[in-house]
């Protein structure tokens, strides 16, 4: 029993030795260096850098933000990173390599960054990120083992630049994504300023319309009474002078006309809906092309009505004519399939030259 018990003092102090050989190290300080973008003027204004810092304060790595101390004031940001899992924070440091039985990297468990912000002007502001320090002790790692290492060890790190530029690109993302806003409000400010100047316009065009509506009705009313005072001087009432002017004639041919036609004038209408018979003693404005002349006076004519026109004592116009007749009475003759045919019989009435009847 004593024997057993000998043997096995003797092979736990062979184990602690090893254990101690193990992890017994030499620190060999990191002899790379790397381009590190510390320094960067923002444009854009302090409150809205600040905001864009704050936001661009995310995981480095594959490590996990522990905390951010910010003091707005002063302008400065503390970003403690730890490494929460398995050796992530030498993704962003090199602290130098550790010699035991192999050689292993060196790493912090928790990494200080400081970023300082400093107003230049009403539109630009100086933004600064550097490592400040490391601090929760040290650990060491290679692809076999992981080592304990003194947290007093003196080990000197410097940044791989991967936090600071992944601040800087998270920056200038927020400034881009602000000048899509930006550009896209001030787009829309412009449709809608387009739009509102198009809605004026239009506005003010149908205000226009309106007025020279307003106008032309006005004109039309007041000339609508002048001319009815002036048909009333010439011994027409209104309904008179509403009939002779539907049928074309102006107040001078319809002064001339009045003795001439004892039941007044008649309508282009009748043209379609009267009987033969019903022309006569009534005056029409008349115009019609020469189909078949009767005689030197007389002609067949096809205006709106085929009518037989009498234009004694002077000659039948050979193609066209266009003015005044009155009816006569009816003209009858025999078409070529024989069938008798019955078509107003006009006489055509010339107007003094200083009485056009025009209207």
């Amino acid at each position: 029993m004593r024997r057993l018990i000998l043997i096995f003092i003797f092979l736990l102090f062979a184990n602690v030795s090893l254990f101690c050989y193990a992890y017994a190290y030499q620190y060999n300080p990191p002899t790379s260096s790397y381009k590190v973008e510390n320094l960067k003027t923002i444009d854009q204004p302090y409150n809205i850098t600040w905001g864009f810092v704050e936001k661009a304060i995310t995981k480095g790595g594959r490590a996990e933000v522990l905390e951010a101390e910010k003091n707005k004031i002063s302008g400065i940001i503390q970003v403690v990173l730890k490494d929460s899992t398995s050796f992530f924070l030498d993704d962003l440091l090199d602290c130098g390599q550790g010699e035991a039985n192999m050689k292993f990297k060196v790493y912090p468990k928790e990494i200080v960054f400081e970023i300082k912000l400093n107003s230049v002007s009403n539109t630009q502001t100086l933004v600064s990120i550097n490592l400040k320090n490391v601090r929760g002790g040290w650990q060491g790692h290679n692809s076999a083992y992981a080592y304990l290492l003194d947290d007093n060890l003196d080990a000197k790190c410097i940044s791989k630049g991967e936090y600071e530029n992944k601040l800087w690109k998270n920056i200038q993302n927020q400034i881009a994504y602000l000048k899509y806003e930006e550009e896209k409000k001030k787009r829309e400010e412009e449709e809608q300023y387009h739009k509102k100047a198009l809605e004026e316009q239009r506005k003010k065009q149908e205000e226009e319309r309106q007025r020279q509506e307003q106008e032309r009705r006005q004109k039309t009313e007041e000339e609508k009474k002048a001319m009815e005072l002036e048909w009333k001087k010439a011994g027409f009432n209104s309904d008179e002078m509403n009939r002779w002017m539907n049928g074309g004639f102006n107040l001078s041919a319809a002064k001339f006309l009045k003795s001439k036609c004892p039941k007044g004038p008649g309508s282009l209408e009748d043209f379609f809906y009267k009987n033969p018979y019903d022309f006569e003693g009534k005056c029409y404005r008349f115009r019609g092309t020469n189909i078949q002349t009767i005689s030197k006076t007389q002609a067949l004519f096809e205006g709106s009505r085929l009518s037989l026109i009498d234009f004694a004592p002077e000659s039948t116009p050979n193609l066209f004519y266009e003015g005044y007749v009155k009816g006569i009475g009816v003209f009858k003759y025999t078409a070529v399939r024989g069938d008798l045919q019955i078509v107003p019989h006009f006489k055509a009435i010339r107007l003094p030259k200083n009485k056009s009847g025009n209207k």
